[in-house]
């Protein structure tokens, strides 16, 4: 749906636009409807809630569904036959039944209905993540009983997110011929039922398709590829650390190679030694390697199944076992080639003779400049990013919520079919309901309102200049919400009972939203004045919101109150409140410090008052709000473990080559402190032979670091800032840090010793 100027405002169906679409429709030869939603299985004691998925037959056709037990939906349960049957999933099968075996003699209910189950389906099925990482759909029921039919099966103004449409197209249309075929005949039967809408007039609906490729993988390429360059540049530093080990230990093994080579060993059989010794090092670090993979799965589809797509499929596989044994056979090789082109075939002779004086196995200064410019320019870069990442997340985590989330519970409860949803019968129920859970000794006060950390993005049109604005508005609050958040009010008033009990058409909105209000009124579009006086009283409507004659809905705002800030949102977002039903099922309990709360009580509190009711949601809002911001939580402690393991890696790569660096300068060293060079002198020296590599490696990052942003540019935009060169400077001074003492331990061991003891010995 795009609005006149021909922006996006919607990517969903209204309910009657896809029923009509799935039953008009010529371009798929087959096709099915969903409708994804939670239920409260209330046939089980513990009424837990349940991942459903109301659908057509064709669903189960298309995916090619196996069943373990029973048979999937047939014709029988298709649209408009109101069959009450059910197929759970395996996992359903197991947990709440056990693995019955007489599962088919079961039924279930949802929402006062009666499904016989039918059929379950097999372990080895995957349901594919269309409407959410990580959602398995637990029960799937016929389309007929989705709770969306009652109230939307005629609102062609209202578009829902739950619903989607799948199907296969003929084998004569493409995508693009099957989108020109129906956007069509989808903008005139929309527009046919919404003329009596002003707020729509210039609008336009078209379809677009989707793979189910991209939509199970969607954003998260850029995401791996990100990941991968970490991982490859952890691999880079740990490849150059472990080269240097086998340059040091292939000249410690000079006299046991100089005696095979004494007693006739070619120089490709010293390859072959090196190589064994090579291979098995690289196979025990291969078993250990696939054991901490196996704990790493582990992790990630405990804790990221909801973020990573597909990643409960995740295990040792023959790829990944095949993939194992070709780094081995890789790494032994290249390891042992390295160690075997250091070695001076012709000199190893003369070894034992000369007793290793003036033989040593040497490295080049070449290759030692190399693997400095190499550790450096990628723990640099390595080291940026992951601190940036770490500073973008640890600010969203800690940007202050601007209301209290201590001690206060969301909860929805569901009502039973039989009750009229906006009836007297149902206001009185629930009116009941608040005053039980108030009479609980545990309970400070309660609001019958939707939490502030479940909001939606609308349009807000100001009436009088047609100012549209995009705002976070809430679900709908009562007179009690913003005391018992403690959320301050700067100006005008809260909303009132009377605004509550007849329904006024009022709206209270933040600083934030009036101030751009105010700004769009000034003639330089910067209002210097009291902003209360121009902003209370003013009227606006709400996108979608319409009056029985199709005239918009005319809201008062009365109200300015402090802005709060909603997780996952950017920051300082405008925002609304508008009242809530007295029919609403959601409420916000505050609870007295260290008071203990559980479903259960919740569930008999509510059963003491009417059977028609089931506890549906009930949730701490800080572990609401935690949940929210778990990437963040993930990404500041990924990054950290990079960092530090980086820093580390770096850190022994780097005193390693120059440790070796400085011990090749021993006799010169000695020599220098027997002339008279002080200590300082002897530093300086070693920091000034070595600062061109580390320069060089320094600029090599920033070369780095700018090809991954040209390379990620849509990716990065977000966290790039005059904040990331206070961020690359303190990488610098973290590496200049470490390169600093990798050139100052090494020598340390001579320049704290007699000059005697670095000429002893020395070649």
């Amino acid at each position: 749906m795009t609005d006149n100027t021909g922006e996006l405002k919607s990517g969903n169906f209204s309910y009657p636009g896809l029923t009509h679409f799935y039953e008009k429709q010529t371009v798929f030869e087959q096709s099915a409807l969903i409708a994804y939603d939670t239920d409260v299985l209330t046939s089980s004691p513990t009424q837990p809630m349940m991942s459903t998925s109301y659908i057509t037959p064709d669903f189960f056709t298309l995916l090619n569904t196996p069943m373990v037990v029973g048979r999937s939906f047939e014709e029988t349960e298709a649209k408009e036959r109101f069959n009450p049957v059910a197929i759970i999933s395996y996992d359903t099968w197991k947990n709440e039944f056990n693995g019955d075996k007489d599962i088919l003699a079961n039924k279930i209910t949802f929402n006062n209905a009666s499904f016989r189950i039918v059929g379950v389906t097999a372990q080895s099925f995957i349901e594919p993540e269309l409407h959410e990482i990580g959602r398995q759909t637990q029960v799937w029921l016929p389309w007929d009983y989705n709770n969306l039919r009652s109230m939307y099966v005629d609102s062609w103004a209202y578009v829902r997110w739950e619903l989607a449409f799948v199907g296969k197209l003929k084998s004569d249309f493409s995508q693009v011929q099957a989108e020109q075929s129906i956007s069509p005949f989808l903008n005139e039967l929309w527009q046919e039922n919404v003329t009596q809408f002003d707020f729509y007039k210039g609008w336009q609906v078209k379809l677009s398709l989707k793979s189910f490729k991209s939509v199970i993988l969607g954003d998260n390429t850029n995401r791996l590829y990100l990941l991968l360059a970490s991982i490859t540049g952890l691999l880079v530093i740990a490849c150059a650390n472990i080269s240097n080990l086998f340059i040091s230990r292939t000249a410690q093994q000079q006299k046991p190679l100089a005696i095979h080579a004494a007693i006739g060993a070619t120089k490709k059989q010293l390859f072959k030694t090196l190589l064994v010794e090579t291979g098995l090092l690289m196979t025990l670090s291969a078993i250990v390697a696939l054991i901490v993979a196996s704990f790493g799965f582990f992790i990630l589809q405990h804790y990221l199944s909801e973020l990573l797509p597909r990643i409960n499929e995740l295990s040792l596989s023959v790829f990944t076992l095949s993939c194992a044994l070709l780094f081995v056979f890789f790494f032994a090789i290249l390891f042992a080639q390295l160690s075997n082109r250091m070695i001076n075939y012709q000199a190893l002779n003369h070894t034992l003779q000369s007793s290793g004086k003036g033989t040593g196995i040497q490295v080049s200064q070449r290759i030692r400049q190399c693997l400095i410019i190499s550790q450096v320019a990628i723990a640099t870069s390595l080291v940026f990013v992951n601190i940036s990442l770490f500073n973008s997340a640890t600010t969203v985590i800690n940007t202050p919520a601007g209301h209290k989330v201590d001690n206060i519970f969301s909860m929805t409860i569901a009502a039973d079919s039989s009750l009229p949803r906006r009836g007297e019968e149902t206001i009185s129920l629930l009116n009941e309901l608040k005053n039980s859970f108030l009479l609980l000794p545990q309970v400070e006060a309660i609001s019958q309102s939707s939490s502030p950390l479940r909001t939606n993005s609308s349009v807000f049109t100001d009436l009088g200049t047609e100012q549209a604005f995009d705002v976070e508005i809430s679900g709908g609050v009562d007179k009690d919400y913003f005391n018992l958040l403690e959320q301050t009010l700067l100006e005008g008033d809260y909303f009132s009972t009377d605004d509550i009990q007849n329904g006024h058409d009022v709206v209270v909105i933040n600083d934030i939203f009036a101030k751009k209000i105010a700004n769009s009124l000034a003639t330089n579009g910067n209002f210097t004045g009291n902003i209360a006086k121009k902003v209370i009283g003013r009227k606006i409507n709400i996108m979608g919101e319409v009056e029985k004659d199709g005239s918009s809905t005319e809201r008062t705002i009365v109200g300015i109150v402090k802005g709060t800030n909603i997780p996952d949102v950017k920051a300082n977002p405008m925002q609304a409140y508008r009242t809530s039903w007295r029919a609403s099922n959601d409420f916000l309990i505050k609870f007295k410090a260290n008071q203990k709360v559980s479903r259960e009580l919740m569930i008999s509190t509510i059963n003491s008052v009417s059977g028609k009711f089931t506890l549906f949601h009930f949730e701490s809002m800080a572990d609401t709000r935690k949940k929210i911001l778990f990437t963040h939580y993930t990404t500041a402690i990924t990054t950290t473990v990079l960092t530090l393991l980086t820093i580390f890696l770096a850190a022994i790569g780097l005193y390693g080559i120059l440790s070796y660096s400085t011990q090749s300068r021993r006799f010169e060293i000695g020599t220098r402190m027997a002339i008279g060079a002080k200590r300082k002198d002897l530093i300086t020296m070693i920091l000034k032979d070595n600062s061109a590599a580390l320069m060089v490696g320094a600029i090599t990052s920033v070369i780095i670091i700018l090809a991954l942003y040209l390379s990620f540019s849509e990716s990065l935009t977000d966290y790039v800032g005059t904040q990331l060169i206070s961020m690359f400077l303190i990488t610098l001074a973290l590496i200049s840090t470490i390169s600093f003492f990798a050139c100052y331990l090494p020598l340390r061991q001579y320049i704290n010793h007699p000059a005697i003891q670095s000429l002893k010995g020395s070649e």
